[in-house]
């Protein structure tokens, strides 16, 4: 996947507009939109914040949770604006709880445990306004993802869209939350370095030239899986990101 230079904030709205149409538009032509059914677009949701953090990161998840039982889509994923604005319900979900945790730990210095959690309360989420939040299918689902779906979807429908979004992004590392495999073709130039070791666990570790790192592991919800404690794979996450930091910034 080529790596460009991050583009101006005005190129980087409209081109994501134009996304948005494309997958409202992808989505019809190939009959997975209903009356009923939308999907859900994803992306930066505060462009200005973005571009102002100091390590550009996208986090790649499987596709869009939507609460309702029987998942109706449209309008943004959980970087709308009425996400954001609803803290305490947000922070109640683990995805989004993780996520923004790790976010916000790596931004201020800290790693995590239920003293951290407790006391940095439910608006960290507003971390993730700051990423790139990218689902490999558009499409909503509800709280269990197939992957053997997931990738036929990416494959078939959305691909050169998340591609696109990826390119259009430049972000430095990219956080593949359950994905790396599905996604692995699409970074043909990519090495994989020794997988990072904390003591909190292990990161596996690609890089993709000298400007971007992906950084490959679970989903962020599944803090309990390989023997890791409640905090154990978010705080390998903060310092799979540290030193992501340092080594791009040594560049």
């Amino acid at each position: 996947m080529h790596h460009i230079p991050l583009m101006d904030k005005s190129t980087l709205s409209s081109e994501q507009e134009r996304i948005f149409l494309l997958i409202d538009e992808r989505a019809k032509e190939k009959g997975l939109a209903t009356s009923s059914l939308r999907p859900m677009f994803d992306g930066v949701s505060d462009i200005d914040a973005y571009l102002r953090s100091s390590l550009k990161i996208a986090w790649v998840l499987k596709e869009p949770y939507d609460e309702p039982s029987i998942p109706s889509g449209g309008g943004w994923s959980p970087i709308a604006k009425e996400f954001i604005a609803e803290h305490e319900k947000r922070f109640a979900n683990p995805t989004w709880r993780n996520m923004a945790s790790v976010l916000h730990g790596f931004r201020h210095g800290h790693l995590l445990d239920g003293a951290v959690e407790k006391a940095n309360g439910a608006k960290v989420i507003d971390e993730i306004k700051s990423i790139a939040w990218i689902n490999l299918s558009k499409m909503p689902g509800t709280t269990q993802s197939n992957d053997a779906f997931v990738a036929s979807c990416y494959q078939g429908y959305w691909k050169d869209i998340v591609a696109r979004q990826l390119t259009l992004f430049s972000p430095e590392v990219i956080i593949c939350g359950g994905t790396f495999g599905m996604i692995r073709d699409s970074f043909p130039n990519a090495v994989q370095d020794l997988p990072l070791s904390t003591k909190f666990g292990i990161v596996r570790y690609w890089r993709n030239g000298a400007e971007q790192i992906l950084l490959d592991t679970d989903h962020p919800s599944f803090t309990r899986r390989r023997g890791y404690g409640k905090f154990g794979f978010l705080n390998a996450l903060i310092a799979a990101l540290q030193t992501a930091a340092a080594e791009l910034q040594a560049k």
